[in-house]
């Protein structure tokens, strides 16, 4: 006698008013496959077909059933959700209430050791923008990267970026804003060019508005820069980036103070009108002339 899996989800009887369930997509492993394959989509709407928002996990049972050939149930029990084989690396669940808005946005942040007295207000705005993206059920994604010099951009904590987190991912981002430090005593311009650059290979959605925000408290590196005579010095030009905005209709949000404000370490030890005079004229202000795609933020970091 076979048994058969079956994968059902009900919701509680913690409503007083009537709901449907109405399955969007699912799929169940087998044996030859993934455990890692169970999942369930599901959108819940009221009798008057409303869409029913702000659920928890405790609202939603998951119920396995095994059946003989004959379809007779042999047992019926509850999926218990501690199961960490159920959690995705992640809390297992998810929900996704949007409205027609896309938008798509990386945050490259500069981790370098001057940005340490910087970095608690980052987070804090980071904060609030998420909360008025979820309030006004935007469908967001976003990556929070930091950068430096020479290697590619990582989320906060460590990891290599292949994806955006999306609006179900709320918990997930905020793990990665938790994280967000800076590296030590590091003095150079970072490479905000490159870290741009990089982003073009990230899975953007056609249809969505497209943005990139870099957060630095100094000048940026470019190919015009101090570090040009080494073999890690950055290679990269403004006019490369200008060429992707144009191409990928992608925006470029810059937030950095004015000269007068910058860290000091870093312009006395990269910056001098008589040896690299062009370090200013390559910063992201030359995009602002080139390109109707940029965008500078106000400093101290404020989405607003």
């Amino acid at each position: 006698m076979r048994a058969k899996l079956v994968l059902a989800v009900v919701l509680t009887t913690i409503f007083a008013f009537g709901s449907n369930l109405v399955l969007r997509d699912h799929e169940v492993w087998d044996r030859h496959d993934y455990w890692n394959r169970i999942y369930c989509a599901v959108t819940v709407k009221s009798d008057s077909s409303n869409l029913v928002t702000d659920l928890r996990l405790q609202d939603f049972v998951i119920t396995e059933s095994a059946y003989d050939d004959e379809g007779n149930v042999l047992i019926t029990c509850n999926a218990s959700f501690d199961n960490p084989s159920y959690q995705f690396d992640g809390p297992g669940f998810w929900e996704e209430s949007v409205n027609s808005d896309k938008l798509d946005i990386v945050f490259l942040i500069d981790s370098t050791g001057s940005m340490e007295e910087h970095i608690d207000n980052i987070k804090k705005q980071l904060r609030i923008f998420i909360k008025r993206l979820a309030e006004q059920y935007t469908n967001f994604r976003m990556v929070i990267a930091v950068y430096e010099t020479d290697e590619m951009p990582r989320w906060p904590d460590g990891r290599r970026v292949y994806f955006f987190y999306g609006p179900m991912m709320k918990e997930e981002l905020e793990y990665q804003i938790e994280k967000l430090t800076t590296g030590g005593e590091w003095w150079n311009f970072q490479w905000g060019y490159d870290a741009f650059l990089w982003t073009l290979d990230l899975p953007w959605r056609d249809d969505a508005r497209k943005i990139v925000v870099i957060i630095t408290d100094v000048f940026t590196d470019s190919v015009h820069g101090p570090n040009w005579y080494f073999a890690h010095g950055c290679s990269s030009s403004p006019y490369a980036v200008d060429m992707a905005m144009r191409e990928k209709n992608i925006h470029l949000y810059f937030c950095q103070p004015d000269e007068e404000n910058m860290a000091k370490t870093e312009l006395s030890e990269n910056f001098s009108e008589m040896v690299n005079p062009k370090v200013r004229e390559a910063n992201f202000d030359i995009l602002l002339k080139l390109n109707d795609l940029t965008k500078k933020l106000s400093w101290p970091f404020c989405l607003g």
